[in-house]
This record gives C-alpha cells, structure tokens and sequence, in this order.
C-alpha cells in the first residue's frame, strides 16, 4: 500500500498548483505546507517555505525525480533480497506515474519548431548562437520553453545537432562583442 501522506502531498501539491480543489481538502500554498507530514519534505529537492514550486514543470521535474527514486529503491531492495519493500516502491513509483500523466507534455514537433527558430533568429542577428546560450534563452521567462515540459534529451540533442556547425569563437574580443549585442538586444525587448 502506497504512504497515504505521500499521495496526500502529491495531490495537494497538482490541485493546489492548478487551482482545482483537492478531494483530500489540502490547502496547501507552498512546499513547506504541502510537505507537512512527510518526512523530508522538499528540503533535499531546493523548496523550502520561502521558495515554493513556480510552475507545472518544476512540479513535473519533481515527480520525475521521485518516481526515478521509487525505481532505484525497488532495484536496491531487489538485489537485498526484500520483496515486500520491492512492490511498495513499484507501487508508489506506479501511483507517481499517474500523477506525471495528467501533465500536457509538448510535442517534439513543437520543441524542434521551436528551438529550430530560435537559432535561425539568433543566426540571423549575427550572434552566433551557442549550445548554453540557446538553452539559456529556451527556458528564460518569456522564451518559447518557459515553464513548458518538454524532453530534455530531446532538447538537448535538437540544439547540439543545430549548433554543431557553428564555427567557434576565435578572439576573446570578438567574444566579448557578442555577448555585449546580446546584452543589448535582451534590454530591448
């Protein structure tokens, strides 16, 4: 049977986040209240009661990360050789996989679409785009990914296959006029 204070906080946490009210009638406001009753809490994962979840991917990235913690504790306690801690994380990492299929993950048609325009605007404004910069400028506020839940690997790969082509940066000075017409454009627009 899966902690019922795990499942309490994981819906508190999605209802509270999306504004819908919680069957459990949580009223949780950040990751302190919601981690209340659950040893832990969100300390080890960054979110304390003065820094609470922002946005469904960090809330994706958090479920992500303890379904994949689920997985790893049922393969430790399998190699162990205690099974009936093995069907309890497989349960939990179950239950948490429910909670990761109600999010509405971009498609990778519209994750290429949209780092594909990205460089070529970038290109075209002569920046010469650069893996950290591009990945910088997708997930900025107001960038095509902000708070978007998207593949990383897929990122990852799109912009290294886009970018790979891109002669480095020879002079520091050339370099530095760059990141200055950047600098410039961002506090532009």
């Amino acid at each position: 049977m899966a902690d019922p204070n795990v499942l309490a906080m994981f819906e508190t946490l999605i209802c509270n986040h999306r504004g819908v009210p919680s069957s459990r009638g949580g009223t949780a406001t950040n990751a302190g209240d919601v981690s209340n009753g659950y040893e832990g809490g969100f300390e080890s994962e960054g979110y304390t009661e003065s820094r609470s979840l922002q946005s469904d991917r960090e809330i994706f990235k958090l479920l992500q990360k303890r379904q994949k913690a689920c997985t790893i504790a049922a393969n430790e306690f399998q190699n162990a050789g205690r099974a009936e801690l093995v069907g309890k994380e497989h349960e939990q990492a179950g239950i948490l996989q429910g909670y990761l299929n109600q999010f509405d993950i971009m498609s990778t048609d519209q994750t290429v679409t949209a780092i594909r325009t990205l460089v070529d605007w970038m290109n075209s404004k002569g920046t010469g785009p650069r893996r950290e910069t591009v990945r910088k400028q997708l997930f900025q506020e107001g960038g095509p990914l902000h708070n978007q839940i998207v593949d990383d690997a897929l990122v990852t790969t799109t912009i290294e296959e886009l970018v790979k082509d891109i002669p480095p940066l020879k002079k520091n000075s050339e370099k530095k006029k760059l990141m200055a017409k950047e600098r410039a454009e961002r506090r532009q627009s």
